[in-house]
């Protein structure tokens, strides 16, 4: 949403973009062995920006508004649980893994602030509609699963770069919080991507 900076002020332009990421789900491995909790993820995301600014600070304006679509990484941790069996003299290990899963689709202002010539660094803030699934396995079997929607906040940054008058290029970084089963932690996405107005 840098277009603030290349946006004539006379008319309210649309834009879409996407994002490859690196995500991660933190404190998403409730068994203590074997966290993975980092992998791709990713972001499409659609936005307007207005004719006139909702917020005017100086040089930072907030004239946009945008939805968008964000898909993480799974967290997956892995323990033992040990189980009385008949006519065995000690209870036996069984394998346990917990997968845990959560996307988001993010609504937000924007806010812009010209850096340099043809860079600004845009400020993100809103909710995010939280859908978050956790799936358990029993000695490699399916065990059952729980899924929790949620309203939750939202908040990314992004510095991009006009590489033409109407496309640009940049990092991003979205944030957002999951609970499920009594799980919670958040999904932190850092990517990188291109914008264009339409």
């Amino acid at each position: 949403a840098l277009g603030s900076v290349f946006l004539s002020p006379a008319a309210a332009q649309g834009y879409a973009g996407a994002v490859l990421s690196l995500s991660k789900v933190s404190d998403g491995c409730p068994l203590p062995q074997n966290c993975d909790d980092s992998g791709g993820g990713g972001k499409l995301y659609f936005g307007t920006r207005m004719a006139e600014p909702l917020i005017r600070l100086g040089a930072f304006k907030v004239a946009a508004m945008e939805v968008g679509l964000l898909r993480s990484s799974k967290a997956r941790s892995t323990g033992v649980r040990f189980v009385e069996i008949v006519d065995e003299d000690e209870p036996l290990p069984f394998a346990l893994r917990n997968t845990i899963k959560a996307d988001a689709l993010t609504f937000a202002l924007v806010g812009s602030l010209p850096v340099a010539d043809r860079l600004a660094l845009d400020v993100k803030a809103g909710a995010a509609y939280v859908s978050s699934t956790i799936r358990y396995e029993f000695d490699g079997r399916s065990d059952g699963s729980r899924t929790r929607n949620r309203l939750s906040p939202y908040a990314g940054l992004a510095l991009q770069y006009g590489v033409l008058s109407n496309v640009r290029v940049g990092a991003a970084v979205d944030v957002f919080r999951f609970n499920v089963a009594g799980e919670s932690g958040v999904v932190s996405q850092l990517g990188f991507g291109a914008e264009v107005d339409f």
